[in-house]
C-alpha cells in the first residue's frame, strides 16, 4: 500500500515537471510609430543597457509612486519576467524628453524570441489600445522589425492577451533611471504601463 502511494506521488511530482508553464518577457521595445530603426532624437528605449538607445526600465505594478525592484538586470538591463496566469502590470520608466503629441510603438517580445510577439500603438490622445502599422515597431538591435501587430498571442498553451498599454501616465514626477544605467540621475523620466492577462488556451 505505501509503495503504491509512493509511486503514486512520485508520477504526480512527473507529470507537475511536465507540465508547461505560461511563457516569458524578455525584451520590451518603445518608439516614435512610423520611426522605428531611424533613431529619431533618441525618443527610442529598449530593455538593453547598450548605447546609442536608452535603456526601458521595467517595474511590477501599476503605480509609479510605489516602490518596487526593478525587473531588468542590472548590469545587461535585460529582462525575463516569467508570466503568471490572471492578470498583471508592468510600469515602464524611459529617461526621453517628454513626447508631447508624439504616438509611440510598443513591442513585446516573449521567451526569448527575435520578432515582438504583441505590440500595440500609444500616445495620449489614442483613448483606446489600437495596434502599430506593419514594421513601426522598434527590434531589440534598435532596427525596425516587420512583424505583424496583434494584441493576443498563443504560447505552448497559454494565450497572453495586452489588454491595456497607456504612455505616457501623468501625475508627479518619477525618477527611475539614467540612459545607461538603471539609476536616478535627476532628470524625470517618461511612464507607461501595460497590462496583460495570461489564461490557458483550449
Amino acid at each position: 500500500m505505501l509503495r503504491s502511494l509512493l509511486l503514486a506521488a512520485i508520477g504526480a511530482l512527473g507529470l507537475m515537471a511536465c507540465a508547461p508553464s505560461p511563457p516569458s518577457i524578455t525584451a520590451i521595445t518603445l518608439a516614435p510609430s512610423g520611426t522605428a530603426g531611424q533613431n529619431p532624437d533618441l525618443q527610442l528605449a529598449r530593455t538593453l543597457l547598450a548605447p546609442p538607445v536608452p535603456v526601458l526600465g521595467i517595474r511590477p505594478g501599476a503605480d509609479a509612486e510605489q516602490s518596487a525592484l526593478m525587473l531588468n538586470h542590472p548590469q545587461s538591463g535585460k529582462v525575463s519576467v516569467l508570466l503568471g496566469i490572471g492578470e498583471q502590470n508592468f510600469l515602464l520608466f524611459a529617461p526621453i524628453e517628454d513626447p508631447q503629441g508624439q504616438r509611440f510603438s510598443v513591442a513585446i517580445f516573449l521567451d526569448g524570441e527575435s520578432t515582438p510577439a504583441l505590440g500595440c500603438e500609444v500616445g495620449r490622445n489614442l483613448p483606446t489600445l489600437q495596434v502599430p502599422a506593419p514594421g513601426h515597431m522598434l527590434a531589440l538591435d534598435a532596427g525596425a522589425t516587420n512583424a505583424a501587430p496583434t494584441l493576443s498571442a498563443v504560447r505552448h498553451g497559454f494565450r497572453v492577451t495586452l489588454d491595456r498599454c497607456k504612455w505616457p501616465l501623468d501625475g508627479k514626477p518619477v525618477d527611475v533611471v539614467s540612459p545607461w544605467v538603471l539609476q536616478p540621475d535627476n532628470t524625470a523620466d517618461q511612464i507607461g504601463v501595460l497590462g496583460l492577462t495570461v489564461a490557458h488556451e483550449g
